[in-house]
């Protein structure tokens, strides 16, 4: 599946209680998507909660609430938390600049203004959300796809522990995805009695090889002592950083129809 965010719009806040420190914010970004204005701070807590900007142009010192004041309500909004900001002051000094960056901003722009720099760090910062935004639709996708495989689909760190799992429902190991994290392989295999003594001593063992950096396949059954038993293709996959081995990828697949049709 292809994701294109090209043909988003993107919507920038100007808050500022100048009007011409708006113009020339205006006249700075306006090619770069969508631009509305905000005066003080009040107004511009109320618009940000209702056209959701992607960016926000924030000046510092405004009659009433400050732009720090703003900028801590935007982020303690769920909705509004992601959103850049970039403060504009007067100020030069490193204190103002590090509060700035304390209270989320991205970046810090001083006054008075050039507009191609504005431009350039509106078109970065813009940027930077836009890949982020990609990133994020990219992984909620192969998280959906993932989840929706027929296999199984495990992740387990250098410890063994596991780190992910696409088992939503719990259907292999009696465990749930979200009560398997964290938790460790043995203690995985050995939940439910899924596994007999004899499959688990092929897993460890395999699993061993795994460490050493090997990639490993064989076949293994599924609750063997009962009558619903499951017969299935175990492909171990592992990671290495820097030379060095970091975890693994588990994946199973149910082969029981196959099984019984050779039998």
């Amino acid at each position: 599946m292809n994701i294109n965010i090209k043909n988003k719009v993107n919507v920038i806040l100007l808050v500022d209680d100048e009007p011409a420190n708006i113009r020339l914010l205006n006249n700075s970004v306006s090619s770069l998507g969508r631009t509305y204005f905000a005066s003080n701070g009040e107004e511009a807590i109320k618009m940000a909660s209702q056209i959701k900007p992607d960016l926000i142009l924030l000046d510092i010192q405004m009659p009433g609430m400050s732009g720090y004041e703003v900028c801590d309500a935007i982020k303690g909004d769920s909705a509004l938390k992601d959103t850049a900001i970039i403060f504009v002051t007067a100020h030069g000094d490193t204190e103002h600049e590090l509060k700035a960056l304390d209270y989320g901003g991205v970046d810090f722009l001083q006054k008075p203004l050039n507009p191609l720099i504005v431009q350039a760090r509106a078109k970065i910062h813009l940027e930077l959300k836009n890949q982020q935004h990609q990133l994020d639709l990219t992984r909620g996708t192969l998280d959906s796809i993932i989840h929706h495989l027929p296999v199984f689909v495990a992740y387990w760190d250098d410890e063994l522990n596991n780190i992910f799992s696409n088992d939503v429902n719990g259907d292999w190991f009696g465990l749930e995805a979200q009560d398997m994290l964290g938790e460790s392989l043995v203690d995985v295999i050995n939940h439910n009695n899924t596994l007999d003594i004899v499959a688990i001593e092929v897993l460890l063992t395999a699993i061993d090889q795994v460490i050493l950096g090997k990639t490993m396949g064989f076949d293994l059954t599924l609750n063997a002592s009962c009558n619903d038993a499951v017969f299935v293709s175990v492909s171990l996959v592992p990671t290495l950083l820097e030379g060095k081995f970091n975890g693994f990828v588990m994946l199973m697949n149910d082969i029981t129809p196959m099984k019984v049709l050779q039998r």
